[in-house]
């Protein structure tokens, strides 16, 4: 209900890709099929949902154009995941590995999450987020990048439902389970002092994003 759109707009933009195609030659792989088939008022029949370990597909050999990653490449075991990927991806294939940053509103909205984030909650994110929050820029991808434009993921949300997301936040729900207070009770009377309850703002997240490109099979020369 509060998540930001990657998933569904990752899987819409697959679909709408799969409508080109009349053979079963387009796959979307992801770890929450089952709650995706629950909620979608749509399921292709030319789109095999799976559900597996990344790191170890049923897939065969050099037959995948694109891999994507969204959010989610700091839970992987990054070794054994670049193998599979180098196993399945065909030459000049694209491995695209991407999240978001942090929600932005506007500047006086943004200091206070800011704060909250790095100030208040962060020692109670997984060591895994660090990752994601270095935009995997430590992580030795196995191909050559491709520069990619500034994008955003864009909503427009009340400050109740801005609200309820920040209570999605694991680091929040921890912090809750070990000191028996909600730290969002420190910010809200700050965040509504700048946005009414039910006023709608359009809120953001910026992308970055990891484009990599398999190397094309040359012969060899003699």
């Amino acid at each position: 209900k509060y998540r930001p759109p990657t998933t569904n707009e990752e899987m819409t933009l697959l679909e709408e890709l799969a409508y080109g195609l009349e053979d079963g030659l387009f796959a979307a792989y992801q770890t929450n099929v089952d709650h995706y088939r629950a909620h979608t008022r749509k399921i292709l029949a030319n789109i095999d949902y799976r559900t597996e370990n990344a790191e170890q597909s049923s897939l065969t050999n050099v037959s995948v154009d694109l891999i994507s990653v969204a959010q989610a490449f700091h839970w992987l075991d990054h070794l054994a995941f670049f193998t599979e990927v180098d196993r399945v991806l065909k030459p000049s294939g694209i491995l695209a590995v991407w999240g978001y940053d942090l929600i932005r509103i506007n500047p006086d909205v943004d200091e206070i999450v800011d704060e909250f984030y790095w100030e208040t909650i962060h020692e109670f994110w997984p060591k895994e987020r660090q990752l994601l929050e270095t935009h995997y820029q430590t992580i030795n991808f196995p191909y050559e990048k491709i520069e990619t434009p500034k994008l955003t993921l864009t909503q427009y949300w009340d400050a109740k439902h801005f609200l309820g997301y920040l209570s999605t936040w694991s680091a929040v729900k921890i912090y809750q389970q070990k000191k028996q207070i909600n730290p969002l009770k420190k910010i809200q009377d700050k965040i509504l002092s700048h946005w009414n309850l039910h006023e709608i703002n359009l809120v953001s997240w910026p992308l970055f994003f990891n484009i990599t490109r398999k190397p094309l099979l040359l012969d060899n020369v003699s």
